[in-house]
């Protein structure tokens, strides 16, 4: 089973990645880009139950503090609504040091985990046009 831990900002605390992208995609010239929202994305593989992803989300991806979190099963999240949803993940054979430092910390809590892919998805809102944000 796969499973999607997305972790994003609290309400109110900083999100200095989606400032960053607004920022880049602004100078790319896609002046009418709103405010974006980033979260760091993580796929978990393995035979893992929905209590196990749980747990790995709280205990290992999440500082409480400043995030807030969910984990569902790794179906295509829902279209954008009013925007442009964006996820980019490493390409296979790409080294992920977080991959295998993810992989050690599930083990030392005694789950098992068979792969872990990390990933970032922007969430950006306005009237902005999907092709000139995939083209930028």
């Amino acid at each position: 089973m796969i499973w999607r831990v997305d972790v994003r900002s609290r309400p109110g605390a900083p999100d200095p990645a989606g400032r960053g992208a607004r920022t880049a995609l602004r100078e790319f010239g896609i002046s009418s880009v709103g405010e974006v929202a980033s979260s760091a994305l993580f796929l978990l593989e393995g035979a893992l139950d929905a209590a196990a992803a749980q747990r790995i989300a709280r205990d290992l991806l999440v500082d409480p503090v400043i995030h807030e979190y969910s984990v569902a099963p790794a179906d295509p999240p829902p279209p954008a609504t009013g925007g442009v949803i964006l996820t980019v993940f490493k390409k296979p054979g790409v080294m992920d040091p977080v991959e295998a430092s993810a992989l050690k910390a599930i083990s030392d809590l005694g789950l098992k985990a068979d792969r872990v892919r990390t990933g970032v998805k922007y969430q950006i809102h306005g009237s902005v046009d999907p092709s000139a944000v995939r083209a930028a």
